[in-house]
């Protein structure tokens, strides 16, 4: 605890280490016998990722100290950002010039889940390299949706229909909303052709 955590494990598993420790303490003669890595080993200890089966979630905590360390320390990208949109499903491409996202959020705050994802994302964003000619993938910890679908309705962007496979403008698009109803409500978008290109989940009601 005094030497293995950081100020992420103790913001966000506070609960989960003292957990933790209790039961080292209380049944630490069985874990000597069924699992000893709990004991002599602190990244066994005080492992806060989500197991299920053969997949690995990443802890919250850890995500949070590596959005940091984004934020920090930043790769160069590009003035073209890319992002794969995964929508409800579907799937899509869209570009976007980072110019246009500064210009669009110098005033205003990003539509992000954490501060730390915030932080990052605008380091990032400053260290762009002009000399870079291919587009930069959006980095995996970022949760771009929202900044993506924010910045589709301000008509900023590209975005690539797979059936007409062309990428139209974002000023090209019409929009669709559900009519309000219980639960998530969705707004499609859609190519000049009338292909749904994307559902963004907009806003959720509980009734």
């Amino acid at each position: 605890m005094l030497t293995g955590l950081d100020e992420f494990d103790w913001i966000y598993h506070k609960n989960d280490i003292w957990f933790s420790v209790t039961i080292v303490l209380i049944f630490w003669p069985i874990l000597l016998i069924l699992n000893p890595g709990k004991l002599f080993n602190s990244s066994q200890l005080f492992d806060f990722d989500l197991v299920i089966g053969s997949l690995r979630f990443q802890g919250v905590g850890q995500k949070m100290r590596s959005l940091h360390q984004l934020a920090v320390n930043p790769p160069s990208c590009s003035n073209t950002l890319f992002y794969c949109y995964e929508g409800v499903g579907d799937t899509c491409n869209v570009w976007f010039a980072a110019d246009d996202l500064v210009l669009l959020y110098s005033k205003k705050k990003l539509p992000l889940y954490s501060g730390y994802e915030a932080e990052a994302l605008v380091s990032w964003v400053k260290n762009r390299n002009p000399k870079l000619t291919e587009p930069t993938e959006i980095p995996d910890l970022i949760n771009f949706k929202n900044v993506a679908a924010s910045l589709l309705d301000a008509g900023i962007g590209q975005i690539e229909c797979n059936k007409c496979e062309i990428r139209y403008s974002a000023s090209d698009l019409s929009r669709q909303k559900e009519p309000i109803h219980q639960g998530w409500n969705f707004m499609a978008y859609e190519c000049p052709n009338g292909h749904t290109l994307l559902k963004h989940d907009y806003v959720h009601f509980s009734m």
